[in-house]
């Protein structure tokens, strides 16, 4: 089962220098997998299929990003899923901009 997710300014968190991030908006798709047995199911697993949009960044300190909203390849970014279907849906999302990491809580 396929899901998506949108998350604004509010719902994000940006590391890796000081900034402000206002304006922003993420798209999160998400998959939720249930595995079967004969008996019944075993597991039911959620993860982070991948993270579109723009990540508004202003006064950024960092010289590989300019000051202007920036629509990111999020694809080469790692995503680190840290949520569980009792959670309901992602309603977080913190960037690392130095390290290019994603965790979707």
């Amino acid at each position: 089962m396929k899901f998506q997710t949108e998350l604004s300014s509010r719902d994000i968190s940006v590391y890796g220098g000081e900034c402000s991030y206002e304006g922003s908006n993420i798209r999160i798709n998400w998959d939720v997998a249930i595995e079967f047995r004969d008996w019944g199911i075993k597991d039911v697993s959620v993860y982070v299929t991948s993270v579109e949009g723009i990540l508004s960044i202003e006064d950024f300190e960092i010289e590989d990003y300019p000051n202007a909203p920036l629509e990111i390849d999020f694809s080469k970014w790692d995503i680190e899923t840290n949520f569980e279907i009792g959670d309901g849906r992602p309603d977080n999302i913190e960037f690392d901009i130095k390290e290019k990491s994603i965790i979707v809580s």
